[in-house]
Parts: C-alpha cells; sequence; structure tokens
C-alpha cells in the first residue's frame, strides 16, 4: 500500500507540474527538425554531427552543469521538450533510467541508443572485475537499481541549450528559466529510498568490509559511462550520425561528414593517447566510482579495487578504517574519486596512505561548445602524461 501510494503521489504531482507549464510553452517551430539530448557528452557528440545541418534545432534536457545522471529528476519542460522532438540521442547503458516512465508517455518518439552494440566493461556495483560483457542491445536494463534521494526538489531552473540551424547558420543558446520550485519533500519513512519504479527499499549501508553500497546509484549491469573511451566514443558518433541520417535524411550528407571530421579529431587523440600509456601501462587503480574505467582501460592500467561510494557523508570510523584497509590491500598506486565528493574519504587516503591528488575531468559539465570534449581529453592526457613521466603515486579526482 505504502508503494503504490508514493506512485500515484509521484505521478500526480507531475501531471499537476505539467498543467501548470503548457501554457507558457512555445509550439514546436514548423519546418524544423528537432533532435532532444539527454545530458552533456550526448549533447556534444549532436552538435558536432549536426553543426550546419539544414533547418534542424538541437536541444538539451539534462543542464550542462548537471553532471552525471544518478540524482536527475524530470521537469515539467523536459516532458515538453520530449513531445515536441522529432528524435531523442541517449547514452543508454541504464544511464537515462529517469527516462523510464517518460518514454511510455512518448512511445512514438524515436530513440537513438548511443551505447547499442558496444562492447562495454561490467558495472562496478561493489567490486572492479574489468573484463568486458557482451555487447549491449537498446532494451536492455533500463530498469537497474538506482535509489533517489528521500528529499525531492525540483527547483525548476531550466536550461534549454537550443541550437538552431537554418541554412547552416548556428544561433546562439536559448537559455529558458522557469521559475516554478516544486518542492517534493516527500520523507518516504526513515532510511528509505524512492526507486525509479516508484517501490520503496530499505537504505543501503555502507558494510563494515569496506565495500560501499549506500544511495546504490549503479546504472545497472553495464558501465554506462563508455564516453570516457575515445575508442567507444568514436563509435558512439558513428551511431548517432547513422540514426540520425535515417530519421533526417534531408541532412544524411551533412552528418556523415561532420562525423568523419569529429572521428579525425578523436583518432589524434588516440595516438597521444597511446604516447600516454607507455608511462601510465600497469599501474594499479583504486576507484571510489566506476565512471573512468574506460580511460583506465585504455591507457593499461590495473583496476585493483572498487569501493563504490557515491557519499561519503555519514560514514562512521569504523566504515573509514576499513575503506582505508581495504586500500592497503589492494596495493593500488593511485585512488580515483570524483568531484561531487565532500573529500573527506580522498583527504583521509591521501593522508593515511602517502599519495597525493590530481583532478582530471569525466567530461559531464562544461560549456555549450562543440569542442569542449576534446579541449577536455586532451587535457586529461597531457596531466596523465606529464604525472607519470615524473614518476610520481597520484590520487585522481574526477570533476
Amino acid at each position: 500500500m505504502k508503494k503504490r501510494c508514493v506512485s500515484i503521489l509521484m505521478a500526480t504531482l507531475l501531471a499537476l507540474s505539467l498543467a501548470g507549464c503548457n501554457s507558457v510553452v512555445s509550439k514546436k517551430k514548423e519546418g524544423v527538425f528537432s533532435i532532444l539530448t539527454s545530458f552533456y557528452p550526448m549533447y556534444v557528440i549532436a552538435l558536432n554531427v549536426a553543426d550546419g545541418a539544414k533547418n534542424v534545432e538541437i536541444r538539451n534536457l539534462a543542464s550542462p552543469s548537471t553532471g552525471c545522471l544518478h540524482d536527475y529528476q524530470m521537469k515539467p519542460m523536459d516532458m515538453v521538450n520530449m513531445e515536441q522532438a522529432d528524435v531523442m540521442i541517449i547514452n543508454g547503458a541504464g544511464m537515462e533510467q529517469f527516462l523510464e516512465d517518460a518514454r511510455k508517455t512518448v512511445p512514438n518518439l524515436p530513440i537513438i541508443d548511443a551505447t547499442e552494440g558496444l562492447t562495454l566493461l561490467e558495472s562496478e556495483s561493489s567490486h572492479v572485475h574489468g573484463e568486458e560483457v557482451h555487447s549491449h542491445d537498446e532494451h536492455v536494463h533500463e530498469d537497474g537499481h538506482v535509489h533517489e534521494d528521500e528529499h525531492v526538489h525540483e527547483d525548476e531552473h531550466v536550461h534549454e541549450d537550443e541550437h538552431v540551424h537554418e541554412e547552416g547558420h548556428v544561433h546562439e543558446d536559448e537559455h529558458v528559466h522557469e521559475e516554478g520550485h516544486v518542492h517534493e519533500d516527500e520523507h518516504v519513512h526513515e532510511d528509505e529510498h524512492v526507486h525509479e519504479d516508484g517501490h520503496v527499499h530499505e537504505d543501503e549501508h555502507v558494510h563494515e568490509d569496506g565495500h560501499v553500497h549506500e544511495d546504490d546509484h549503479s546504472h545497472g549491469e553495464y558501465n554506462a559511462h563508455a564516453w570516457l573511451s575515445l575508442e567507444l566514443y568514436k563509435e558512439q558518433v558513428q551511431i548517432v550520425a547513422d540514426k540520425l541520417s535515417k530519421e533526417n535524411p534531408e541532412n544524411a550528407e551533412i552528418y556523415k561528414k561532420n562525423a568523419k571530421e569529429y572521428q579525425d579529431k578523436i583518432d589524434s587523440l588516440i595516438t597521444l593517447e597511446e604516447e600516454v600509456k607507455e608511462v601510465t601501462k600497469g599501474k594499479k587503480l583504486v576507484v571510489l566510482h566506476e565512471a573512468f574505467a574506460y580511460l583506465a582501460k585504455d591507457l593499461g592500467m590495473e583496476l585493483v579495487g572498487s569501493l563504490e561510494v557515491e557519499s561519503d557523508a555519514g560514514l562512521s570510523a569504523g566504515q573509514i578504517r576499513s575503506i582505508i584497509e581495504n586500500v592497503r590491500e589492494a596495493g593500488g598506486d593511485l585512488l580515483l574519486s570524483e568531484k561531487q565528493y565532500s573529500g573527506k574519504i580522498g583527504y583521509t587516503l591521501e593522508h593515511e596512505i602517502g599519495i597525493s591528488d590530481l583532478t582530471l575531468d569525466s567530461c559531464v559539465t562544461g560549456k555549450t561548445d562543440k569542442d569542449s570534449y576534446l579541449k577536455a581529453m586532451e587535457d586529461n592526457l597531457k596531466i596523465l602524461k606529464e604525472a607519470f613521466s615524473d614518476g610520481t603515486q597520484l590520487r585522481l579526482s574526477l570533476y
């Protein structure tokens, strides 16, 4: 009964919010092919592939400042954008689990899954495996176990990154700000979280063995962060170009041309990556989260431990001690963490184990610039090359 009530409440609030926003939303532009992307990495691919395409606009659901989609909440404008889109580009592999119910509302919206058919790494839910698994297909594991935060805040500051290409001209970003402060402070009982499917599950706390499962934000069976592999990202670009060509044949030639030019630029980075691999190969890596596993694999680094800490706030002293011991036992040369952490674990491990700090870019946030991914990955590779050329032991931080 409790689960059913939560589902009904969430559906009702979304419906009321949509009713309130539809009156201020402009209609879809006549004669314009509308491409909608789920979040920043897919948005950058679309900017490159559709650059200069005739009568094409590109919109993005999650603002470029959102980052990874662990806790993303659908907003009223998101539903409107989905209803008006001609095609939607998603990363897939369970990354966009927040879209599961929304896709049922717009069943005829063509979806381009940018990881469809790719060979992905297994998700590092509690241990580092590092091995590859079978190819992901379009409908696999969209219902992975994702926990939403108890306190749902839908502050409707909607940033709509929209690029309209008419006769080959790209217009500046149109930032739509919708001030509809909806606070769904649903206290769904203490130590419980609402899943995307409406089911409430007990909080999964950090085990004393150091394998942390608190607020498990695993995207599913697969590691969905494929864009952090240059080789896989190159394939994602091709998938998007091929599918866009079918959905919008009028611009097929320019999609294919742009994809080839963008892939050539990626190839230049792959050449640099091979140089960096000479100094990173064989280095042992411990990660706090799986996002960076692809680049680590491409660079020949060995993943020897995974803690999967999604939030280091509220960890007990015993849990922290267990994590420290696990890292010591793993024998890693460096530790990888992300910007959204409070820094508590990284700081503690740095001082307890004596490894240094290095910040890299996970390419989930950035400017609305079609070259932003290339610049970020080039910087990452140069930083790694310089650091390991000096023989330094490092703690890597993702942002």
